[in-house]
């Protein structure tokens, strides 16, 4: 038998709360303690030490089921819970999961707390306890999780669906103005869990029975091609690993190397077979709006044009690079770094999508220099924002010597000018450069804004 220290993170809660449910409070600190250890935080930290101290009352139920709370579950409940967790554990082919279940209040929305995979707490009210359905998709995140919240909540409604014998969902997928299955699958949703900046009809409940499911459904949609591309159970051999390999805009290449997925023309035919006729919000060009979009940085604009430019993106090249201009605007937010997290997730994943099109290099270059930028606003701590800061400069530094006469460089590295202490070239040279831009009326009005800051004084 494992000791404590010896066991998985699964195993280790599951002794917590036999421990706790058998009153013995020694043991289970220690086990609380080594689960701080092993890196446990936030919600779960706290239900830890609670269950260790007595705080919260835990029975147990069945050797993998735990009832937190003043009452234990009813026989009923019980077999409804079981059914489900067993239904889950065959469908995926592994162990079902360990539960703790708290009834709630009436009306609270049925939900899962996750992190551990083959343990969960699920809270519901009693009616909710009853749609086996709905269990079924909760028990799921509970079993297997990749850490994509768009990929587990897809495993999650493709499971719920194949229970209710209902899979016609899958070929009723139609276009709506949304990121690029690459950035949904690569975005961080965490601040978003219910998808809520995507969703064309916003709702305020919590309640996922409340809310526009199409995500959801799209999700189902491209695991159910998973699946039949390789198999259910590659998929779950897979799945627990993929968290770490999707990140900084490389989602679409490893989809495609482990799963054999190109989401690139999955998403080719939505966004041209069955996208509605977009039209431009003027009679302008993209390519023009998008140079001095970024030249100006100006999001409002960025944000009227992006629903064009994202259909766009599937028909041409220069639509693609006007896509990624539109999109580095929109993550390069210094006011609220959060707020540009969706857009940073979207500019990384088509920066990428780019260097297998047919773009010019010096776009590439640019694009190259403001990966660092977009990094460097999704920076969680002072060592990476400094060295994102730093690979910036060097970046836009070599950019410009590369390229010195191109009006989008000369103006992109400016910006980049304001914020360095070094000097790319001396002032006097930098206010001659932008003065001959001036004449040109995509460039005109962040001369202006350039020359009038202290920098270039």
């Amino acid at each position: 038998m494992n000791t404590i220290i010896e066991k998985k993170p699964d195993e280790l809660f599951k002794s917590l709360c036999v421990l706790a449910a058998q009153k013995s409070w020694g043991e289970a600190r220690d086990a609380a303690e080594q689960l701080a250890n092993r890196g446990a935080q936030g919600a779960w930290l706290d239900l830890a030490f609670d269950l260790a101290d007595g705080l919260k009352s835990l029975y147990q139920v069945t050797d993998d089921l735990f009832s937190l709370g003043e009452r234990s579950l009813s026989d009923t409940e019980i077999k409804t819970i079981e059914y489900a967790r067993k239904w889950v554990g065959t469908q995926l082919n592994i162990s079902a999961p360990t539960l703790i279940i708290e009834i709630c209040a009436e009306g609270t929305p049925l939900h899962a707390i996750t992190g551990i995979n083959g343990f969960g707490f699920i809270a519901a009210s009693e009616n909710a306890l009853q749609d086996k359905s709905l269990l079924v998709h909760e028990i799921t995140h509970c079993s297997l999780m990749s850490r994509s919240l768009f990929l587990d909540e897809g495993l999650a409604t493709l499971l719920q669906h194949r229970f209710n014998e209902n899979e016609e969902f899958l070929q009723k997928q139609k276009y709506w103005d949304r990121p690029s299955l690459a950035a949904l699958v690569e975005t961080d949703w965490s601040n978003d869990p219910y998808f809520s900046k995507i969703i064309p009809t916003k709702s305020d409940s919590s309640d996922l029975s409340d809310q526009d499911l199409r995500v959801h459904e799209l999700a189902a949609h491209l695991i159910a091609k998973i699946i039949k591309e390789k198999s259910l159970s590659f998929l779950v051999n897979n799945w627990a690993s993929l968290k770490s390999q999707l990140r900084e805009g490389r989602s679409a290449v490893v989809m495609k190397e482990i799963f054999s997925v190109d989401l690139w023309k999955i998403d080719t035919e939505f966004f041209v077979t069955k996208a509605a006729i977009i039209n431009p919000p003027s009679d302008r060009s993209l390519t023009d709006v998008s140079v001095q979009v970024l030249a100006e940085e100006d999001k409002e604009t960025a944000a009227i044009w992006l629903p064009f430019a994202r259909v766009q993106a599937y028909r041409n090249d220069e639509g693609l690079v006007a896509l990624i201009k539109l999109l580095i605007v929109l993550g390069n937010n210094r006011e609220d770094p959060n707020a540009g997290s969706v857009y940073r997730s979207e500019a990384l994943v088509a920066i990428d999508w780019s260097k297998s099109r047919n773009i010019d290099q010096m776009s590439i270059a640019i694009f190259n220099a403001y990966i660092y930028v977009l990094k460097l606003r999704s920076a969680g701590h002072a060592i990476a924002m400094r060295t994102n800061g730093i690979e910036a400069h060097k970046a836009f530094r070599e950019l410009l010597s590369n390229y010195p006469e191109n009006p989008s460089v000369i103006i992109a590295s400016a910006r980049t000018q304001i914020r360095s202490i070094h000097d790319f070239m001396p002032i006097s040279d930098w206010r001659e450069k932008l003065k001959n831009l001036h004449s040109d009326p995509l460039f005109s009005r962040a001369v202006e804004e350039l020359l009038a800051h202290s920098r270039f004084l």
